[in-house]
């Protein structure tokens, strides 16, 4: 019997798939399953260009970015920052 349990390896979890970065701490790396963000919270939307909630808001407002609406959740759309970002470039 002691050979038995000696010669048993413990389990290794099953690999996390479909999970939201927002449950998982951001090492850094990608995963096999990874999909690229549509839209970013109005907290990482701030982070991201450098300035805070409520230009972010004022940006939502006056129809610079485009924000969609996920239960209680306020998302704005990657590709919208893209677009904000390459414009203010011209300018």
């Amino acid at each position: 019997m002691a050979d038995f349990l000696n010669s048993c390896k413990p389990l290794e979890p099953p690999p996390i798939i479909g999970k939201s970065s927002r449950h998982q701490p951001h090492c850094g790396t990608q995963t096999e399953a990874t999909m690229d963000e549509l839209a970013y919270s109005i907290n990482r939307t701030a982070k991201v260009l450098g300035v805070g909630r409520s230009t972010i808001y004022k940006l939502i407002k006056t129809g610079q970015v485009d924000a969609i609406k996920i239960g209680t959740r306020t998302l704005i759309t990657t590709t919208s920052i893209t677009r904000l970002t390459q414009t203010r470039r011209e300018v």
